[in-house]
């Protein structure tokens, strides 16, 4: 069982105007965020035997406010590396979730081990965390216009889905990754069109 962070205020996710997309954002109060996590993961660990891994927050983006100033990778890394610590001090067993920018579309340069942005020479290092055998990283993708699985596959690599490509010159080294949130052609209508084994989804 996953223990999903989707948005503060329960509404149907996700759109730049929701008020949950951004750190500040209208009802994405990052204190009771991290606040929250911290609560919801010694309750699981408590009650819940099954639950087994805790989603940092779903699909983070551009919001239509002036907290979109800040958005970025720099603040992606200070705010989703605090809020991991503190899920990793709640349940050291619990696997620790961090999506991307974009609605979760981009994991770059973080899975490339690159620096977060011209201005931040910082990069995200496994070494750097004690729980670093308890991450994972996720992507969603809804390209349900792509037939070809070649092209798709390379996209995926391109966003930060490294997990498929172990010989990429720079890469984060050994770790964790799921495509978690994906569709087809009218979603599950489409799935008629996946035939046997997925090849390197599997």
């Amino acid at each position: 069982m996953i223990v999903n962070n989707h948005v503060s205020q329960a509404v149907w996710c996700c759109s730049p105007d929701d008020g949950n997309g951004w750190f500040d954002d209208t009802y994405f109060d990052v204190i009771k965020w991290k606040r929250s996590l911290d609560f919801m993961t010694r309750h699981a660990k408590q009650n819940w035997p099954a639950a087994t891994a805790h989603s940092l927050r779903n699909e983070l983006r551009i919001v239509n406010l002036a907290t979109h100033d800040t958005y970025g990778w720099s603040r992606w890394y200070d705010e989703m590396t605090d809020a991991a610590a503190i899920v990793n001090a709640a349940d050291p067993d619990a696997l620790v979730i961090y999506s991307g920018l974009n609605y979760d579309h981009k994991l770059n340069p973080i899975t490339a081990k690159l620096p977060l942005s011209e201005t931040d020479p910082r990069f995200f290092d496994l070494a750097d965390f004690d729980y670093a055998d308890k991450i994972v990283f996720e992507l969603h993708t809804y390209d349900n216009w792509m037939t070809n699985c070649t092209f798709f596959q390379s996209k995926l690599c391109s966003r930060g889905f490294h997990a498929l490509d172990m010989s990429a010159e720079n890469y984060l080294g050994v770790y964790a990754q799921c495509l978690k949130d994906f569709t087809g052609d009218k979603r599950i209508g489409a799935a008629s069109r996946i035939e046997g084994p997925i090849g390197w989804l599997q």
